[in-house]
């Protein structure tokens, strides 16, 4: 755990999405409710709560609550490399992405919550340890002679390989 949560910086995000065909020219009204929750934000409004009032997308009903998120998630990359950048407490400013404009809140980034976490122990921590162990065959050439042992270890790394391409909308 402590070697995941090192490299790969695990945190608990939520945000409030504001959907727009173009984040770049954003409509009067969509302007209007940018403005509206910026201004409720830099009052110091609860975050949840807006996210329950003003999110587009599923996660409104949860207080824009994505769960947990480290390096290596699957969100488009301005979305990920602004959740990654916030400590813990910390609120983005309006993040721009294909689907509008994210306010992205870190609501933890504590370790030991992480330690017992079902997304963690039961998601995260195996796909960090296949990709360290086949990181590690690929560093020093190692070879399985055993066909089973080599097959077990083939299946699941293309197994891994697959839930990783899946999860990046890419083909395996």
């Amino acid at each position: 755990f402590q070697d995941y949560y090192d490299t790969q910086h695990p945190r608990y995000v939520s945000h409030i999405l504001i959907s727009m065909d173009d984040p770049d020219n954003p409509t009067e009204e969509e302007q209007a409710k940018l403005d509206e929750v910026q201004s409720r934000l830099d009052a110091g409004e609860d975050f949840a709560t807006l996210a329950k009032e003003y999110s587009d997308d599923t996660t409104a009903s949860v207080g824009g609550n994505l769960g947990i998120c480290d390096s290596s998630t699957s969100f488009v990359t301005e979305f990920l490399d602004a959740a990654m950048a916030l400590e813990e407490g910390q609120i983005s400013g309006q993040v721009k992405t294909d689907y509008g404009v994210h306010f992205i809140k870190v609501d933890s980034t504590d370790a030991e919550t992480m330690k017992t976490d079902y997304q963690v122990l039961e998601e995260r921590l195996p796909s960090y340890d296949t990709y360290m162990i086949y990181l590690a065959m690929q560093d020093y050439n190692v070879t399985i002679t055993d066909e089973t042992l080599k097959q077990i270890y083939d299946d699941q790394l293309q197994s891994y390989l697959d839930q990783r391409a899946a999860n990046r909308g890419e083909d395996a």
